[in-house]
């Protein structure tokens, strides 16, 4: 009897290539903004507030469209949180570095705050508003 074999070390980044693949497929076919089935944020309609991520869906689709604009208008951190992200697939090491994660983890709590501050130039920060 064979025992199995140890996963390959390209097992892991092909199946999140598939699955972010399989997702941009989706969000390229379906606008989030008019279909009912999307999931909605959970934290925004528990609180009323918008969290980091409200209208990453919208702009991820507004970007695979090729609208940069509309993309920054839904949800401006989206963009460079991608970039960051490939970064972080290039060099998985940096995502173990203090020096990377906690300015990261700063933005992204700074975000937060600031766009659900209710004056201007805060509310520019909410999705869709830009």
């Amino acid at each position: 009897m064979r025992l199995p074999s140890a996963p390959s070390k390209w097992a892991l980044p092909a199946a999140a290539f598939t699955a972010a693949a399989v997702a941009a497929a989706i969000l390229l076919r379906f606008d989030p903004s008019r279909t009912k089935w999307m999931p909605r944020c959970l934290f925004h309609t528990l609180t009323g507030l918008y969290c980091p991520g409200c209208g990453a869906t919208r702009s991820l689709h507004a970007l695979l469209h090729g609208h940069v604009a509309a993309a920054l208008r839904w949800n401006v951190l989206a963009i460079p949180l991608l970039v960051f992200l490939a970064l972080l697939l290039w060099r998985p090491q940096w995502g173990l570095r203090r020096a990377v994660t906690y300015p990261a983890l700063a933005v992204i709590v700074l975000f937060w705050i600031l766009r659900n501050i209710p004056y201007h130039p805060f509310t520019l920060l909410a999705p869709g508003r830009l």
